[in-house]
């Protein structure tokens, strides 16, 4: 009786040991891609690969391009970033994004803010909108809180300055979580 409590208890281990292992490779293996303009974005690369050559994220493109930042993301298990095109670094006075872009410092601080921690993809948005009367906020890498409510059909962002963007494509995927675009930052862009 015994031996056959100790036999069953192997072959339990066994078959459960299998099937968590290919839940977790077919995850891995698995990959996704979306479309957005002309451009294909894969579950299988980072953020930097996946705009990289992308007109309108040529200076988010340069910003990805110091290792400490994407090394920030990287380390994140799962993260939701929304990313800033180029059409929102062009509407800041110039004195402002000059003095932004030359810092490596605030570069950081400006990706911290713009990520969330876990999955955000767009239903899970207008959920928490819906949930908490027309205002979800959420806790970014930086340790702040952004603001999420709709506005004429669209999701708009906002931080505790009033800076406003409007997320204009959702729901992209890279290699440790999901990425959305947006026309502005949501970020205290004047200098400290």
């Amino acid at each position: 009786m015994h031996l056959k409590n100790i036999v069953t208890l192997v072959l339990l281990s066994v078959v459960f040991s299998t099937a968590t292992a290919q839940k977790y490779a077919s995850k891995s293996d698995s990959e996704v891609t979306t479309k957005w303009n002309e451009t294909t974005f894969s579950s299988k690369k980072t953020i930097s690969d996946n705009i990289k050559g992308i007109p309108s994220f040529s200076i988010l493109n340069e910003i990805l391009k110091d290792k400490a930042i994407t090394n920030l993301l990287a380390s994140e298990e799962m993260v939701t970033v929304f990313l800033p095109t180029d059409e929102a670094f062009e509407a800041l006075p110039n004195k402002h994004k000059k003095e932004l872009l030359g810092n490596s410092k605030r570069l950081s601080k400006l990706i911290q803010f713009v990520a969330i921690p876990g999955r955000l993809d767009y239903n899970s948005l207008i959920t928490a909108i819906e949930k908490n009367r027309g205002t979800a906020y959420f806790s970014t890498l930086a340790g702040e809180r952004v603001g999420a409510r709709m506005k004429d059909g669209s999701v708009i962002l906002y931080d505790g300055e009033r800076n406003i963007a409007t997320v204009t494509a959702f729901d992209f995927y890279h290699k440790n979580g999901f990425f959305h675009i947006m026309n502005g930052l949501v970020f205290p862009v004047r200098p400290e």
